[in-house]
């Protein structure tokens, strides 16, 4: 069996990584997001609640999704990590609740970030070539 070939994507809407990695990697007609923080194109931290955050993380993965030729309707699977003291992820779940995907949470030990999110996506037919 060959092994499809992996590309990296890239979205001008979200902030540049400030590691070498990549927002995204497309293989085998799945997407794979590395985890996004509450950061905007611009590079500014969003920090006014765990809600804010969370919808900045998911428009973040949304925008490498549509960069990838996926969208958030095809996810079926998200990874979340919450800082030990960040509040519930009742709250979280709230701001995702319209979304089925399998999904996995854990705590992070230290408080730099109160959260981060990795998706995983199926690519539209038209892009997985």
């Amino acid at each position: 069996m060959a092994s499809s070939p992996l590309s990296s994507v890239v979205s001008l809407d979200v902030c540049p990584p400030a590691g070498p990695y990549s927002p995204a990697i497309k293989a085998g007609g799945l997407v794979w997001v590395s985890g996004q923080l509450p950061i905007d194109s611009n590079g500014v931290v969003v920090t006014e609640s765990i809600c804010a955050m969370t919808a900045q993380s998911i428009c973040n993965i949304k925008a490498i999704l549509e960069a990838a030729g996926s969208e958030l309707g095809k996810v079926t699977r998200v990874g979340v990590s919450f800082a030990i003291d960040s509040p519930s992820g009742e709250r979280k779940r709230e701001t995702w609740k319209r979304h089925r995907e399998l999904t996995t949470m854990w705590y992070l030990s230290k408080k730099v970030f109160l959260s981060d999110m990795k998706y995983f996506a199926e690519m539209n037919a038209e892009y997985e070539k």
